[in-house]
């Protein structure tokens, strides 16, 4: 079961946690400010959790790396800081703790800057790009051969009139 929470009301109180039965929890782009609240502990039944894109401080609690269900997570382009649980880590992408300066204990170096879906969009153009360009030099080496051909055809002409 899935809940839609309305915007109007700080959302982060710790009457959050009552809602033990809820699946999926999807905050992103909310300008919510303060820490995650402990009282998420009590969301066992949660497998989706989203609070990216907002402003979010303070460390990612070591509790939610103990949450099983938990399939898709993110906290990315929050102020958190710390260190992430070593079970978030690793069993999610880096992309999805990118944007908190402050991160520490995930893998820096794989990520990118991007979202999953914008990396697979970006891989496509610059395939599409890739195969243009190889498309237009083979044209151009094409054109190139044929112009060749067509200018010793012409001398050969021009030899053959003179003798």
């Amino acid at each position: 079961m899935s809940f839609y929470l309305p915007i109007s009301f700080p959302l982060l109180k710790p009457q959050i946690g009552k809602l033990v039965k809820l699946k999926s929890l999807d905050l992103s782009y909310n300008f919510i400010n303060g820490s995650i609240p402990n009282s998420f502990s009590d969301l066992r039944s949660l497998t989706s959790y989203n609070l990216a894109h907002n402003n979010l401080t303070g460390q990612i609690p070591v509790f939610l790396g103990g949450q099983l269900n938990l399939a898709v997570f993110n906290v990315s382009y929050n102020n958190l800081s710390g260190r992430v649980p070593d079970q978030l880590s690793s069993k999610f992408d880096p992309s999805v703790f990118i944007g908190n300066l402050d991160l520490c204990g995930y893998s820096h170096s794989t990520m990118s800057t991007a979202s999953p879906v914008e990396s697979q969009s970006h891989r496509r153009k610059t395939n599409t790009k890739n195969i243009l360009l190889i498309l237009g030099g083979v044209l151009i080496a094409v054109f190139l051969l044929v112009c060749c051909v067509l200018l010793c055809c012409s001398l050969k002409k021009e030899d053959n009139v003179k003798q």
